[in-house]
């Protein structure tokens, strides 16, 4: 990558357990589906060339454990996730502010959320790139061309990939 340009991957946590009484949303784990997309999405992950120098998650469960997954497929060190309160159900603007934090030295980031925000996010990103609500598993992969972090905002992306995990609708529906 050349100087200026980042490359920022937002993806949306794995298919989670169905939610109940029993426990909160913040608790919900992966189910069974969301283990095999998240084995699917670290797959793609890998197909993008160099991993990420940073990934940073909400702490709820399931975008953690798809965070975690991720980490031990691509054989990054734990000192390369984050995760973060601040992420749980976060709307654009909290997403754009957490990834603003992030120092000039990390070039590639992946960022794991959760619905609508993490959509809404990479379309206000790209906005002329016809994005839309992220499948669970799925990920975005969006060229920036910024000079460091801070600048991130509205329209910043020069151009987006929409990844999921192919063949796990058909095995799971």
């Amino acid at each position: 990558m050349t100087d200026g340009t980042r490359r920022l991957i937002l993806m949306r946590h794995a298919q989670a357990e169905w939610q109940s009484d029993r426990a909160p949303d913040f608790d919900r784990d992966l189910n069974r589906r969301g283990i095999a997309e998240v084995a699917e999405a670290a797959k793609l992950l890998r197909g993008l060339g160099s991993p990420p120098d940073l990934i940073l998650a909400s702490a709820a469960t399931r975008t953690r454990r798809t965070a975690e997954a991720v980490l031990r497929a691509m054989a990054l060190p734990e000192r390369r996730l984050i995760c973060s309160e601040k992420l749980y159900l976060a709307s654009p603007e909290e997403i754009f502010a957490v990834a603003r934090e992030v120092g000039p030295m990390i070039i590639q980031l992946l960022l794991v959320g959760h619905n609508p925000g993490i959509s809404e996010a990479a379309q206000r990103l790209v906005p002329g790139a016809g994005l839309s609500d992220f499948d669970t598993g799925a990920l975005c992969e969006i060229q920036l061309e910024l000079p460091e972090w801070t600048a991130l905002g509205d329209g910043s992306g020069r151009e987006a990939r929409y990844l999921r995990p192919r063949g796990l609708f058909e095995l799971w529906t």
